[in-house]
């Protein structure tokens, strides 16, 4: 199965969400799916005004609707909603593709 997880947290941040997604991913690897990380550090971006630590992803729909299109995922989880999971849910809703959340 071709899944795509679209994060705005990622490494080098160090939570919960960047270890379950991190997790995920893996274990899926092993058990034969092809996974696809959509991650701030794919697109131009910007430190966070009030956590610079953080890289937030600037006007990110375009590169986001050819990344789903060309790996046309069998399933699409949006595990955050900053920039990234905002541009994946608008993708998503436009062309009527399911998707997760959490």
């Amino acid at each position: 199965m071709r899944i795509m997880m679209v994060t705005d947290a990622w490494f080098p941040q160090t939570h919960g969400v960047v270890h379950v997604l991190a997790q995920s991913a893996a274990w899926l690897g092993r058990s034969g799916h092809e996974v696809r990380l959509v991650k701030p550090c794919d697109f131009r971006s910007m430190p966070c005004p009030t956590y610079p630590e953080i890289r937030v992803a600037l006007l990110p729909y375009r590169a986001m609707a050819q990344r789903i299109a060309s790996f046309s995922p069998q399933a699409l989880h949006i595990a955050t909603d900053g920039p990234l999971g905002f541009a994946a849910r608008r993708y998503c809703v436009r062309h009527g593709l399911r998707f997760t959340t959490s």
